[in-house]
């Protein structure tokens, strides 16, 4: 079975933003185009997802809103690894992912820097209507 084409249906809560990257090289790899809707909600990693993928097609269903905040360490146990190296490498990974997603949403969806100020000093969650979110697909192109 070989498909050269995929249509991807988000509508998502969230999860976690360390599993973006791999969903995104998952489908970026085995297929020419990606198609990606999204309805309802798409928060967090999910709206994340939605705007990394580098789609032919992008487009949403009726009513969507769209969340972004800072993202935090989701793992709560350090697997036996001893404490000291688990908490420099955890805070060195969401360092670095924070970096990436801020400088995603700077240059590629062109938010504020009152949006970014709010994300990423205040730590805030903030909410995007159906408008707004029309307006992120057209710079994202």
């Amino acid at each position: 079975w070989e498909a050269s084409e995929v249509d991807v249906y988000i509508s998502s809560y969230g999860g976690s933003a360390f599993e973006v990257d791999k969903i995104v090289h998952l489908l970026e790899d085995n297929f020419e185009t990606i198609n990606v809707y999204a309805c309802g909600n798409l928060l967090s990693a999910g709206f994340y997802l939605f705007f990394r993928l580098k789609a032919k097609k992008r487009k949403l269903i009726g009513k969507t809103v769209g969340m972004f905040h800072k993202s935090t360490w989701d793992h709560l146990t350090s697997f036996g690894v001893k404490k000291s190296t688990y908490e420099k490498a955890k805070v060195e990974h969401i360092e670095q992912l924070n970096e990436e997603q801020r400088l995603f949403c700077k240059n590629v969806l062109k938010f504020t820097e009152q949006e970014l100020a709010l994300i990423y000093e205040e730590e805030e969650d903030v909410y995007f209507d159906t408008k707004s979110m029309e307006e992120f697909i057209k710079v994202r192109k």
